[in-house]
């Protein structure tokens, strides 16, 4: 991997950048090691991970509104 200031700043500092000179550093040392795709599989996950969270927070709100797991009487 390419030597340069993105090197040593570490991962989330190149990722949650706003400069473009960190952002592209870090894109060219991914692209320099081989690693989009592990990258882009990452970012997969990760959207597939919150998409379900999310889903199984909408469908447990949705539970008392329809009477599921409200006591009787309530």
């Amino acid at each position: 991997m390419p030597a340069g200031p993105w090197r040593s700043a570490g991962y989330a500092t190149g990722q949650l950048s706003f400069s473009a000179e960190k952002l592209t550093g870090w894109s060219v040392a991914m692209d320099a090691a081989g690693t989009p795709d592990v990258y882009w599989q990452t970012k997969f996950d990760d959207f597939a991970f919150l998409a379900c969270v999310g889903g199984m927070g909408v469908l447990t709100a949705a539970l008392p509104g329809r009477g599921l797991g409200a006591p009787a009487g309530f």
